[in-house]
């Protein structure tokens, strides 16, 4: 179990984002920016000085963890306004961005909430974003069918910010993109 797995999302990823929010609104823009830069160490990659190629490949991670970090701050809606529908739907839409998959699947890889409010709107939201398509005939395999995003996954409800947030494994995150631009 990790630090972003559906049953710890709620009370750990999911609740740090949230007082890092609250914090970053009750600071003066720019002295949190600074602070983050700091925090990233990125100060003396943000300037104009000659680098040696390790020292780019370097700073190119740190300045996109640091980018990355602040985009997720500046969109996460999960703790602030997000209806619990919205919210399910999103959860469930991140979910089949990153691959088809069955129903126990997506039962098993929601987030916990407390007073497990992604249950009550689960089966509504999944009708509303996928397409169930059974297993293949003839098969020998005892096998289950899989649900499939309907275009309005991609076209309303996808965000890669999310999906990133959620992804234990990057591959998951790139998946998911594969699966957009095509």
């Amino acid at each position: 179990m990790t630090y972003i797995q559906a049953n710890f999302c709620n009370s750990m990823v999911d609740m740090d984002i949230y007082w890092l929010q609250i914090c970053a609104a009750h600071l003066p823009a720019d002295q949190f920016i600074d602070m983050c830069i700091d925090m990233f160490g990125v100060r003396e990659w943000l300037s104009m000085l000659p680098m040696t190629p390790a020292q780019a490949a370097e700073q190119d991670a740190m300045v996109d963890g640091l980018l990355t970090f602040l985009a997720i701050l500046v969109s996460s809606r999960t703790n602030l306004g997000n209806d619990e529908l919205t919210q399910s739907r999103l959860e469930v839409s991140t979910l089949l961005a990153a691959g088809d998959k069955t129903h126990s699947q997506l039962l098993e890889l929601m987030p916990e909430r407390s007073g497990n409010a992604h249950t009550r709107n689960f089966e509504t939201v999944l009708k509303e974003v996928s397409t169930y398509r059974p297993p293949p005939k003839g098969s020998e395999n005892l096998e289950q069918g899989l649900f499939v995003p309907k275009p309005i996954v991609w076209e309303q409800y996808y965000d890669p910010l999310h999906v990133l947030r959620r992804a234990v494994h990057r591959r998951d995150f790139h998946s998911s993109m594969d699966r957009f631009t095509s």
